[in-house]
Formats: C-alpha cells, structure tokens, sequence
C-alpha cells in the first residue's frame, strides 16, 4: 500500500512523512492489541487480519486496532491513496463537519458535556463579562458565561438577553450563591441557559431549580469544604478555583488544589481556575486532572469585556506581583463578603492606604464612600479598582475574544505534543 499524507498531517506523523509501508493507522498513533499484528505485519497482506477498525475487509469478530494518543487530543484527518479503488479516501476517525481539515483537538468530558470545540469557560466576572463577551466566547467554541454579579435585575436583563441573541451556541450564567435571591435565578433561567455557575456559598439551596430548568449546575469552589457541599448539590461539573485567581477566592492555590479536589470528587468532572491566561496554563491544568480551564483575568483585555478601555490598559501594563487580596475594596463600596473570601485586584493608591488599616477605613467610610464612587466614575484607577489575577504579567495586548480562544487551545495542543517528546521510549 502507498500512503500520501497531506502536508498538515505529514510532520506529525513518525517515519517518513511521504510514503511508508505497514499499516497507517499504526503509524498515525493506534496500537494493536498484545500479540496481534496489524495490517501488513503478515508478509505486507492487502486483506490482514485481524485489520484496522476501519478497513472494509475487516472479517465479523476480527481484532482491531485501538487508539493510544493522549484522551484530550482527537486523532487527525488522513487522506489515503491506495491500489484498492474503494480506499480512495479513508478518514480516521470521522470528525465533526467543522473541524475537517484540523490536525487534532482537545476532548475532555467538559467539551463533550457542552459540545464545545475548546475546553475554555469564560469566567463569569461580574461587570466585565456582559453578554457580548460570554457570546464572543461560545462562537468561538468555548463556554461563555455572564457575570451576574449582585443580581442587578435590569443589568441581567439586558445581558442575558444580549448572548441569547448573539449565539446559537452553549452559553450560562454565573451567580454569587450568598448574594443571590430566588427571584434573581428565577429571572435568569428565563433565558434558557445551558448552565448556571454557583460560587462563594451553599449551592444546595438552588441545585434543584437548576437541574429542574434543565441546566447543567456548575459549582466553583476553593476548598475541599466547599466540594463537599457542591457534590451533595448534584453539580455536573466542579471548578476547582485557586488564590492566583482575580476577584473574590479563598486561600488555596491552583496547583495543589485542582488535583485535591479532583481526586475528592470522581468521577465529577473538575476544570481549573486561578492563574491561567494562556494555553501552557490549560495544558497544565489538564495535566493536573482538570477537564479544562474556566479563565478570567486574559479576558478582562477585550474589546468585548465591559469596563473602560483604561483599566484594561493598567491589565496590560501590569507585571507579576503587582496584585494583591484585600478587603478594602469591598468595604469602601458597602459589601459585606463573609469570611474567608478576599479579592485579588491591581495594587493601587487605595490599596496602599488603606490594605492593613481595615478599621481606620470603616470609621472614615462617608466620606471615602464619596470620593471612591467619584474616582470609579471618573475612570480615576489609582483609587477605583481593577479585578485582576496574578496572570496579568502573562498579558500584553488587548486582543478580540474569539482570537484568544483560538490562540489559547492551540497553544495548549502544541504543549500537549512537545510533551510526549519528553518520554524515552523503551526498546521492544
């Protein structure tokens, strides 16, 4: 048999990338089974056995070949020419229409719980993540999710109707369990949404209503406590958020935590949070035993986010390092965040007046009350804050969303490659 690849697939391939003999499907990552041998391992047969799975002269109960490329990544188009006329053109396996011609995608359970084309959640940050963000998101192939923030009724509204509007895709919403009243779920599951993320409090109150809706519940959560209460509450998928993470979270960072809590909640599919912007941070959380990445801060630097074009410049502008979790910002505005939850944003003037001084700032409040609101509404970021997590040293442009999720799940299937180069292979 003699095999062309097309040039996409060719240098993935090992051998010669041209023409080889033996069987394709062996070359293109599949193994046979211990002790049988695959096509053309019996004097080069045209008609083997047993034979690839996807070979027509496969004989009824014969033994195939079987995948043996890392669970995240789908195995590539190929194109076959051959001397047999009804092998003209053989693909393994078939894909989806829309992603013919791609080398490979990442597939975990939370792509296949949403049919999602990259493994990406938008974070649902309150403010920022409106609906033409969380729109941008999903026809990109991720998850968007609005940020519902204090359950404003005519914000979400506006919002929620905005991505139902903007996409045909998968879309949720997010809501701050201890600020949230029935009536704002219940005006959000008016939408339809395919999902509703519950995070900081018990999500067992809503879980119900949710799943009664036919909503995919997703809890985050920042402890082991808090994956505890989420897996009572049925959740579908868990978000495992560390402290790297911008806006409010708990104490435990990402690294240690996704796979704590992966392994506290099987089979419960988990995705990672907290320090993630771009696609070696997926890779790494995939390799943590996350599902995924639901990440925020990387999209708080689009054009699609709400918030003013200045704080988005200070995001860019940021180095690592240069956020911090404090209180402050939630008691000049009158939020009453129960403990332990802190808010990682962009150290500023404020920050450094009044970080470690929490008491002197409630005994001053009407009159710091008034000037922060005057400095939030004059765009005034060295005394209003910017949401920001410790990836912001990772961000330097302000880009389109739809061209960050593309970028990100690309460069997390390159990683995904280089690192089977680290293995050395054993000899036979």
């Amino acid at each position: 048999m003699a095999v062309t690849l097309s040039a996409a697939v060719a240098p993935r391939l090992p051998g010669r990338a041209d023409q080889f003999d033996g069987c394709l499907l062996t070359r293109a990552g599949f193994a046979a089974p211990s002790g049988v041998m695959s096509c053309h391992d019996r004097g080069r047969q045209t008609r083997p056995e047993p034979v690839c799975a996807a070979c027509p002269d496969r004989a009824p109960g014969a033994q195939v070949l079987r995948p043996r490329t890392a669970p995240w990544l789908r195995p590539w188009s190929v194109k076959v020419q051959t001397i047999v006329p009804r092998l003209d053109t053989l693909q393994i396996p078939t894909l989806p229409s829309r992603q013919i011609g791609r080398t490979a995608m990442i597939t975990t359970a939370l792509t296949e719980m949403f049919g999602l084309q990259h493994p990406i959640v938008l974070g649902p940050m309150g403010g920022v993540s409106g609906g033409r963000l969380a729109a941008a998101v999903s026809n990109a192939g991720g998850l968007g999710l609005v940020g519902g923030g204090y359950g404003d009724p005519a914000w979400l509204n506006a919002e929620l109707a905005c991505v139902r509007d903007s996409t045909s895709a998968p879309w949720g919403v997010g809501l701050i369990t201890w600020s949230c009243e029935p009536e704002i779920l219940a005006l959000a599951l008016r939408y339809r949404p395919h999902a509703v993320l519950l995070s900081f409090g018990d999500p067992r109150l809503y879980a119900a209503a949710i799943h009664q809706a036919g909503c995919k519940l997703i809890c985050q959560v920042q402890d082991l406590e808090g994956a505890a209460l989420a897996r009572e509450a049925g959740a579908d998928l868990i978000v495992a958020q560390g402290t790297e993470a911008g806006g409010h979270g708990g104490l435990l960072a990402t690294m240690p935590l996704v796979p704590t809590v992966v392994d506290a909640v099987a089979p419960i599919p988990v995705i990672a949070a907290g320090g993630i912007a771009d696609g070696r941070g997926l890779a790494a959380a995939l390799m943590l035993g996350a599902q995924g990445a639901l990440i925020g801060t990387r999209f708080c630097a689009t054009p699609e986010a709400l918030g003013h074009d200045e704080g988005k410049q200070r995001i860019v502008a940021a180095q690592a390092g240069q956020t911090g979790r404090t209180r402050v910002f939630d008691i000049v505005r009158g939020y009453h965040w129960p403990t332990p939850y802190t808010g990682r944003a962009l150290q500023n003037r404020f920050t450094r007046q009044w970080h470690g001084h929490e008491d002197a700032l409630a005994g001053q409040l009407a009159n710091e009350k008034a000037a922060y609101a005057a400095a939030a509404q004059a765009a005034d970021f060295d005394t209003a804050l910017v949401w920001a997590g410790e990836a912001a040293g990772l961000i330097h442009s302000v880009e389109p969303a739809t061209n960050l999720v593309a970028q990100i799940s690309a460069q997390a299937q390159a990683q995904l490659d280089k690192a089977g180069q680290w293995l050395r292979r054993g000899s036979a």
